[in-house]
């Protein structure tokens, strides 16, 4: 049975402070020495995303990396990475890379905006009065306001150029800016030296 601390703090945590407590807890649990966000926060993103934190053991930090290259890159940065991963509190002496399988993580994509909502075309709002069912009526008209706002959000396509012309294009192509390829520097014949 788990005890309970009987000290109370004053007043409430924050949220984010929770979190990172909760963190470490799990980490810890699944022995490693830092869970995967913390170790994107000290190694950057791309390095992150091509590697892991493994145990510490006697000071010593094992990271597992994609590949020998990523091993060997990290290597040159293993100084930088010890001193942030000490500013954290972990008593890192050197870091051993090895190279195995890393999970590999989803990227976040940037938040999209959603466009507000258009008013309906007259004709449009006419048809949907055919609908009898009023709640159907409400969700086609959300839908269609929502699909007219995506429509006018999106940039307008320019018309595609066509491609260069060949020797010999119809009339009307594009015409070619290729310039014809130079020819050999050694000597023309004339028809009368052969």
């Amino acid at each position: 049975m788990v005890r309970r601390s009987t000290t109370r703090k004053k007043g409430p945590e924050p949220l984010g402070q929770l979190l990172t407590q909760a963190r470490n807890t799990a980490a810890r649990r699944a022995g490693v020495a830092l869970d995967h966000e913390t170790w994107r926060e000290i190694a950057g993103d791309r390095i992150a995303q091509r590697s892991a934190p493994g145990n510490l053991d006697s000071g010593v930090l094992t990271v597992v990396v994609a590949s020998p290259v990523w091993a060997q890159e990290l290597s040159f940065l293993a100084d930088e990475i010890m001193d942030r991963l000490r500013k954290r509190g972990l008593g890192v002496s050197s870091i051993r890379f090895r190279t195995g399988a890393v999970a590999k993580r989803a990227e976040q994509a940037p938040a999209r905006r959603i466009p507000r909502p258009v008013e309906l075309p007259a004709d449009a709002a006419a048809r949907l009065e055919q609908v009898e069912d009023p709640a159907l009526r409400d969700v086609i008209a959300t839908a269609m306001r929502q699909s007219l706002a995506n429509q006018e959000r999106k940039p307008r396509l320019k018309p595609k150029r066509g491609a260069p012309d060949p020797r010999c294009a119809e009339p009307g192509s594009v015409r070619s800016d290729r310039v014809a390829p130079k020819r050999s520097a050694g000597p023309r014949r004339t028809p009368e030296e052969d």
